[in-house]
């Protein structure tokens, strides 16, 4: 079977068939894509093949020229990468509910296919700089005071022959291969690899969805008791990691066991991967793409003006109050299983 003709012969092929072929050929040419083609005829195709890229390479030409197009024109243009989305969630239900709204994001950044060889560079870079030097620090024979002397002459005693008294095999003596204060444990990471590895981190989490996006909270104020328990009814209380900018989100969240929360230039790969769930607001989400040196567009401010509500006191003193009214059923039920007990 013939490989199939590109369009481009196919299309020249009718205006080759007034040219000196044998009908038979253009007939098995016209036919290559659907017929397999063997015998002696097969030889006679394969050259016709040849000769047709020939030809058809100059009727094209031809034809580009006498339209006036040159041959940078008639590259074509280079497809805009496509944008993918992630839906908006709510860390506090805004009243009115608003309609959904979804984000787009860049294809460059959450389309980046998985490299573990990238990831594993990238957090062995980023533990090994946090890693400090060990207090315990030997010395090594060439830093032990003392006179360098040999001991007793080399013969002549019976005994074992020794030479300085800061040998390793002596008490008192340096130590061989023991620990330093002085080791240097940093390892280097190109920013370019570094930046593909938060690429490929980011991509990873987005596609298995784990990946969330909040509106940028503004909140008058935000206690950690009602922040934990709106967390808990959203699942995020657990394995999560937090972007977001907003400091007062940082202090409520501070004293939660089993969250953290990161300002968007100080999430590193391993971040990302250490923590099961993202979760990052859009001014985090901005802060991401400006930290990899991508542009954001005008996405993350319509966004921020399209989702930016306001929780009043009003709101907050009711959810307050369902959180209390939450407790005192739970202690209720907890006394009602001791008494049946």
């Amino acid at each position: 079977m013939l490989p199939s003709l590109p369009s481009t012969f196919l299309r020249a092929l009718p205006q080759l068939r007034a040219r000196a072929f044998p009908p038979s050929t253009v007939r098995a040419l016209a036919t290559a894509t659907d017929a397999p083609v063997s015998g002696d005829r097969q030889r006679e195709v394969f050259d016709a093949v040849e000769r047709i890229e020939e030809e058809a390479k100059e009727l094209v030409l031809k034809e580009m020229l006498a339209a006036g197009m040159t041959l940078e024109q008639s590259a074509p243009a280079p497809l805009q990468p496509p944008q993918v989305h992630l839906r908006l969630r709510h860390l506090f239900r805004p009243s009115p509910v608003p309609p959904p709204v979804v984000l787009p994001l860049p294809s460059s950044v959450f389309t980046t296919p998985l490299r573990r060889d990238i990831l594993h560079a990238c957090v062995l870079s980023e533990l090994s700089s946090q890693r400090s030097s060990t207090n315990a620090h030997t010395k090594r024979r060439g830093e032990v005071r003392g006179s360098k002397r040999k001991i007793r002459p080399q013969k002549g005693s019976g005994k074992a022959r020794l030479g300085a008294r800061q040998s390793p095999m002596l008490r008192g003596g340096g130590v061989s291969h023991g620990p330093r204060n002085t080791r240097v444990w940093l390892r280097k990471v190109n920013n370019k690899v570094w930046a593909l590895g938060m690429r490929v981190a980011l991509a990873e989490k987005f596609r298995a969805g784990l990946l969330h996006a909040v509106p940028t909270p503004n909140l008058p104020r935000l206690h950690t008791r009602t922040l934990a328990q709106q967390l808990s009814n959203l699942g995020w209380h657990t394995d999560t990691l937090f972007i977001t900018p907003d400091e007062q989100f940082h202090v409520a969240a501070g004293n939660i066991d089993g969250i953290d929360v990161l300002a968007p230039e100080d999430v590193g790969v391993y971040d990302l991967v250490r923590w099961p769930r993202v979760v990052a607001d859009v001014a985090g989400l901005e802060g991401l793409l400006e930290v990899l040196g991508e542009d954001a567009g005008e996405w993350a401010e319509e966004a921020f003006e399209m989702e930016e509500f306001e929780m009043d006191e009003e709101n907050v003193r009711e959810a307050e109050e369902v959180l209390r009214q939450h407790e005192a059923e739970q202690q209720a039920e907890g006394k009602g299983q001791e008494v049946r007990a």
